[in-house]
């Protein structure tokens, strides 16, 4: 019988999609990303890690959680018509276009499972659309934080919000420095 998610369900469901693949990427291990987007998931909805483990397969007609990670393997070598067939199978109707949209502009661009070396800087430019962010804290030296208020202030803006237009295209330069490094 196919049982069909509920709005909140896709939710979580494409939050976890959006992890795994930033975990994917991190780590180029299916199982260890998708357990680490499952538990942030869990986190973020306020339930239990079964909970989210759950939507992965039982609610979704699979045999076991390994069913699933076999379709975010393939998801991640462009073979994405395994996984969204399923989620449209049993996402509520209304999402089914969103379901679509999701997987034209959330590809993998033919990342290899085995091809850490031949990252590309392309992948780095993925559009983050429905990106959930993360907080970070940090300290900084007096005379540092000094200078980034006084910068703030000119730019009439907080120091938060000015950090996070800085900080990731810094990460992103230094990142992609570092797969340069890696050939």
């Amino acid at each position: 019988m196919s049982r069909i998610m509920r709005l909140s369900s896709w939710k979580q469901m494409r939050e976890l999609l959006i992890r795994f693949r930033d975990k994917y990427l991190r780590y180029y291990d299916v199982a260890k990303a998708h357990k680490e987007a499952t538990k942030e998931v869990a986190e973020s909805w306020r339930v239990e890690n079964s909970v989210i483990r759950d939507l992965c397969f039982r609610r979704l007609n699979l045999d076991s959680i390994d069913k699933f990670r076999d379709l975010l393997e393939k998801w991640i070598i462009q073979e994405h018509e395994p996984l969204k067939s399923i989620l449209i199978k049993h996402a509520p109707p209304v999402v089914h276009g969103e379901v679509e949209q999701f997987f034209q502009q959330n590809k993998f661009l033919g990342i290899q499972k085995a091809t850490v070396r031949d990252v590309s800087s392309k992948r780095l430019n993925m559009k983050r659309l429905n990106a959930v962010k993360e907080n970070f804290s940090f300290q900084l030296e007096p005379k540092i934080a000094k200078k980034l208020k006084v910068l703030s202030v000119m730019e009439e803006t907080s120091t938060s919000d000015w950090l996070a237009r800085l900080v990731p295209k810094v990460v992103e330069q230094k990142y992609i420095e570092w797969l340069r490094k890696q050939h």
